[in-house]
């Protein structure tokens, strides 16, 4: 089981994810085929969350489950980490200020 948590203001955490798998589902994924599949499904409630469940096929093509995650819906403030930054790419500064700008010494600063 893997939960990551993600620090807040003041020594608070925030939920990011949550990840497990089951013994018996890693020893058996060895007579498993070499393909896995992923697929969620939005859990509704208190909390805006989805399950996601890795699953592969056993000898018999019978559904085998794999492994399980709870995460955050893909909304910005979820798949942003906390105290990110903005940040501008240098090329496309330029690009925008010689466009606005078209004075010759000021393309030069550049």
């Amino acid at each position: 089981m893997d939960l990551r948590l993600w620090p807040c203001y003041k020594l608070e955490y925030i939920f990011n994810n949550v990840f497990w798998s089951f013994k018996p589902a890693i020893d058996g994924f060895v007579h498993c085929r070499p393909v896995i599949s992923i697929d969620g499904t939005h859990v509704y409630g208190k909390y805006d969350t989805k399950l996601l469940i890795a699953v592969a096929a056993d000898a018999n093509g019978q559904i085998f489950p794999l492994a399980f995650s709870i995460c955050a819906n893909e909304i910005e403030e979820a798949w942003t980490e906390p105290y990110a930054y903005d940040c501008y790419c240098m090329r496309n500064l330029k690009a925008n200020f010689q466009k606005k700008y078209h004075d010759k010494a000021l393309h030069d600063l550049m």
